[in-house]
């Protein structure tokens, strides 16, 4: 009877210590919602936004650039701290009007056959842009992708 009486002492305690334990991490779990939200709030809140230098190579063949390029010029990221730089590819046959700027966007033609992939077009271009060294960081792009108005946003918290 005494085992009885002692197993049964010990698990009331044991119960007791266990509601305790529970109720500590009820206690805790009730002010959770409140650090999320904290969290939240200053995630988003940069104090030193970065200039982004946002490269895309394109060809003729890219249908997409154009609306890409106007999704670019609408970020809600500011304006002042990124350029958007496009290596088009032009065809040798292609008689059409060389852009320089296009809808908010520096275009740089690449005539040269010796650069008529994509590695070398964009290594041409970033050997004319790195000795400025003018920008915190590089974004590449592909003329195909879509991307959302918050996007360079998102890169800038990232980083």
């Amino acid at each position: 009877m005494i085992v009885f009486d002692v197993m049964f002492i010990f698990l009331i305690f044991y119960l007791f210590l266990y509601c305790i334990y529970q109720l500590f991490f009820f206690i805790k779990a009730a002010s959770i919602e409140k650090h999320f939200e904290m969290i939240e709030k200053t995630r988003s809140v940069v104090l030193e936004k970065r200039k982004l230098c946002v490269i895309i190579y394109a060809t003729n063949k890219d249908k997409n650039l154009d609306n890409l390029l106007n999704v670019l010029n609408q970020q809600s990221y500011p304006k002042e701290f990124y350029e958007v730089h496009v290596a088009y590819q032009k065809d040798e046959n292609d008689t059409s009007f060389a852009r320089d700027f296009a809808l908010g966007a520096r275009i740089h033609n690449i005539q040269n056959p010796d650069y008529f992939s994509k590695d070398k077009a964009i290594n041409l271009l970033l050997h004319k842009m790195i000795p400025e060294s003018k920008y915190d960081a590089y974004v590449f792009l592909g003329a195909n992708r879509m991307v959302g108005e918050k996007y360079l946003e998102n890169i800038d918290i990232i980083l």
